[in-house]
């Protein structure tokens, strides 16, 4: 644990956030103990209270047995018990109810490692679970393939982030940031980050940190336990969210499909609010939600559990309507018309209601259209189309009968093209976010909060210049994706970008620069 010079810490807000070094921050390296001591008679640590099993788990102090050399802490037992029941527990003299603090330490799995490794940060009663990072030997189905399977929590303590890696045979590195005002937890093993905003899973202080070693036979180690306010020596964690460059007009965030109870009610709602609060973060002047807020068309509670979390926006909200949604419920809940349009900062918003299923689009939609990117162009606005189903259908989702538009889509094609609308910004597809440039426009498919396939959670921000646009995809639980991510976190765990590129080629990753039609 560094002691002597600020560290850069993981910034929440768009300015990077720095953490100064505290004389109370604890390091317990073990060297202090004597060799065969039971960690447990040192008056901070408790472990395996109320065990059920045979051969009650010991914890020994070993000399030589350290990453280098060093003592560390031998976790030894007969049989396979559950480490997140039963394990080591040091009790923090001082709790921690604000403010960010870290918690590092080195761990050696046992030789037959038949459990799982737990990390938990737990209220004062250590019921409350407020972050966990677990990882456990895993087998895919249908294979010989080995890896470990590694999670941490979000928001409820049996929700999951799974990342698999390379089996464990050695020390391993657990690194976990938990920001007790924010509420979030960020995770690593080894630097390689396993979350960065999982919303905390319970309420209150840290006060107890709980460690579950799994394995039987030969004993599992614990060495270097830091605990404190400072980040440990040479840990550099990323931005979340990225920072503007000079001369930035406004911000736009855009979400797919919300669609509450497409991918678990309560889940839905938390993490649409979790995208909320971080557009909040973001500064973006407003919101396009691009249609399916709700699962069940004529369920009128979802809809106005919809407009609740609205609350959760600084910002004003604009809605797309999807083919999830009954047009006279939209138009109670979201907005009194379904075509619609407001300007901003030289940016024209067109709203239009097209829902695919082959439903088409009306004769006098179009002329509203046709009227809308008129005076966008007699105005040199830039023209933002947002519909829930998009105009651009050459691609491996776009051209089956439910996701297309149907009649009256050509002829919104020949709009834009005459017109040069700069972007066309639609969900419907569940996918990863999609790019694709035709004529004068960028088509752009976005994913949602709902449930996602090949692809993360999230949300897009767009940053606006005097003769440039910046897209940004932002997954949900890690931070912004930079131009050389190499995969993506999906549902299902790490995705490489270029096996999803050869399945589905117009899947965009990292920052994308659009030169504006009408540059001020």
């Amino acid at each position: 644990m560094s002691r002597s010079s600020p560290i850069p810490i993981l910034a929440l807000c768009l300015s990077q956030g720095v953490t100064p070094a505290k004389a109370n921050d604890l390091a317990i390296d073990f060297e202090s103990f004597t060799d065969g001591q039971a960690i447990v008679d040192e008056k901070s640590w408790t472990g395996f209270r109320g065990f059920r099993g045979n051969g009650k788990p010991t914890a020994i102090v070993a000399t030589g047995e350290g990453k280098a050399g060093s003592k560390a802490v031998a976790v030894s037992h007969t049989e396979k018990y559950r480490t997140d029941a039963w394990g080591l527990r040091y009790h923090l003299a001082e709790h921690y109810s604000n403010g960010v603090v870290w918690v590092q330490c080195r761990f050696k799995p046992a030789k037959e490692w038949a459990g799982s490794f737990v990390l938990d940060a737990r209220t004062p009663d250590t019921r409350g679970i407020l972050t966990r990072i677990a990882g456990e030997p895993y087998q895919r189905k249908g294979t010989e393939e080995m890896k470990s399977r590694w999670h941490n929590t979000w928001a409820r303590s049996f929700w999951r982030l799974y990342s698999l890696k390379e089996p464990v045979t050695g020390w391993q590195t657990i690194t976990l940031r938990i920001d007790l005002d924010e509420r979030f937890a960020a995770s690593w093993l080894n630097n390689d980050v396993l979350g960065e905003e999982a919303p905390l899973s319970a309420e209150g202080a840290f006060a107890v940190l709980h460690l579950g070693f799994g394995g039987v036979g030969t004993p599992a180690f614990l060495d270097d336990l830091a605990i404190g306010r400072s980040a440990p020596e040479g840990f550099h964690a990323p931005r979340l969210l990225p920072e503007p460059e000079q001369g930035l007009l406004f911000r736009f965030a855009a979400i797919g499909d919300p669609q509450l109870g497409f991918g678990g009610y309560q889940t839905d709602q938390v993490r649409y609010r979790l995208a909320a609060r971080q557009i909040n973060r973001s500064e973006s002047a407003l919101t396009l939600v691009l249609g399916d807020m709700v699962h069940t068309n004529r369920d009128e509670q979802a809809y106005r559990d919809l407009v609740k979390l609205e609350q959760s926006f600084d910002k004003p909200v604009h809605y797309v309507r999807g083919n999830h949604e009954d047009l006279d419920l939209f138009k109670k809940h979201f907005h009194p018309e379904s075509n619609y349009s407001f300007v901003h900062n030289g940016f024209r918003f067109v709203v239009i209601d097209a829902i695919g299923k082959q439903l088409g689009l009306a004769e006098k939609q179009l002329e509203w259209i046709e009227r809308e990117f008129k005076q966008a162009n007699g105005n040199r606005e830039e023209i933002v189309l947002s519909l829930h189903v998009s105009p651009w259908e050459d691609n491996e989702k776009g051209r089956g009968n439910y996701n297309k538009i149907g009649p009256g889509r050509d002829e919104l094609r020949a709009l834009m093209k005459k017109h040069r609308v700069l972007l066309s910004l639609s969900g419907h597809y569940h996918r990863g976010l999609w790019h694709q440039r035709e004529d004068e426009t960028h088509y752009l498919v976005l994913p949602g909060t709902a449930l996602v396939s090949a692809g993360a959670h999230g949300w897009c921000l767009f940053d606006i210049y005097a003769d440039r646009v910046v897209m940004y995809q932002k997954p949900l639980f890690f931070g912004f994706e930079k131009a050389n991510a190499k995969r993506i976190h999906s549902p299902r765990g790490w995705l490489k970008y270029p096996d999803l590129e050869k399945k589905y080629p117009y899947v965009q990753r990292g920052p994308l620069t659009i030169n504006r039609h009408f540059p001020d």
